[in-house]
């Protein structure tokens, strides 16, 4: 559906206020609710929940002052991603 990409590609823009983040991602599951499984994969709102929760933490974290976009994290490598988060002992 032509809608929840819509809010899966605004979700993945950079946003600092998080209450609006989880509004967007919310709408997203209301309306997939509503869509036929063989319209939407379900796989790309799982990954886009999953990464926005590390780009959250690394955005608003004390320690690591490091702000990504979506488009950089996804082509950081898993390691590379695990060694900068260790390096600033940001890992809990």
């Amino acid at each position: 559906m032509d809608g929840i990409e819509a809010l899966l590609d605004i979700a993945v823009l950079e946003h600092w206020d998080i209450d609006i983040l989880k509004h967007i991602l919310r709408t997203a599951s209301f309306a997939r609710k509503f869509s036929e499984s063989s319209e939407f994969d379900p796989n790309r709102y799982v990954n886009v929940v999953k990464h926005m929760i590390v780009l959250s933490k690394l955005r608003h974290s004390q320690i690591c002052g490091r702000a990504i976009t979506y488009n950089q994290f996804e082509k950081y490598k898993p390691k590379r991603m695990l060694k900068l988060l260790y390096k600033f002992r940001d890992y809990k």
